[in-house]
This record gives C-alpha cells, structure tokens and sequence, in this order.
C-alpha cells in the first residue's frame, strides 16, 4: 500500500497537499482495489506530509515539535525533573516511531495525551547551574 501511495502522492500538492482527510478521495488514483485499504494510508509520516499539509504544513508542525522539546533548555518555567523530562521526551519519540507504522494520531485520545505532553515539555525548564536531581 505504501509503494502504491508514495507516486500518487509526489503528483499532488506537494508543498501544501491536499488537506486533512482527503486521502479517501484519491484513492481512485492509485487503481488499486478499495476493499483492501482503509480510509488512511496507515503511515501517519506519509499521510501528513503528503496528503494532510504537504511539506510546508510538515515543517510547521516539526518546529512545533522541537520548541516543546527544546523548551527544557532555555532559562525560565517551571523547574522540572531531568529524569521526568526525559521519560516524556521517550513518550513523545514511542508515539512518533508507532506513527511510521500505523497510524496512532488518528485516535483522539492519542493525540490529546501527545499534545497534553507537548503542553507540559514546553512549561517546564531546567534550574539555573543545571538540573543535579
């Protein structure tokens, strides 16, 4: 399904894609039959930065990212734990390495924990001399 995927979506909108949920729309395009593949490509990397927002939308949504994560190192927030930090970090990396295999952002409840997580990375930061504990 991913080999099939992948042309179909190097001819569409490439910086800007298609648009959230429209993957079930184009499956025509790949001429392949409909009964074996569900509404989304199962490749939530693939689906996002081809068909959902293209490469620009990718990269808004990656830098989005890295200032929740590299949040920590920057002076100021409220002072959290290095080992809590980096559990979190872990959290948030299992969720997207699981994205490259299926498809856990279409989930709510998945996603609302990733963003709650994202929420938490971006108010916490280190002690001043560096987190000891």
């Amino acid at each position: 399904m991913y080999d099939a995927a992948r042309p179909m979506a190097r001819g569409l909108f490439p910086l800007f894609g298609t648009g959230p949920g429209t993957f079930w729309d184009r499956l025509p395009a790949l001429r392949i039959q409909r009964d074996l593949l569900a509404g989304t490509v199962a490749h939530d990397w693939l689906e996002t930065r081809h068909y959902s927002y293209g490469w620009f939308g990718m990269a808004l949504l990656l830098a989005a990212l890295a200032c929740a994560v590299l949040r920590w190192f920057a002076p100021g927030g409220i002072r959290g734990g290095r080992r809590f930090v980096i559990l979190a970090w872990l959290a948030l990396a299992g969720c997207l390495v699981h994205a490259r295999f299926d498809f856990p952002f279409q989930i709510h409840s998945i996603v609302f924990l990733f963003l709650l997580i994202c929420a938490v990375l971006f108010s916490l930061g280190r002690r001043p001399g560096g987190s000891r504990r």
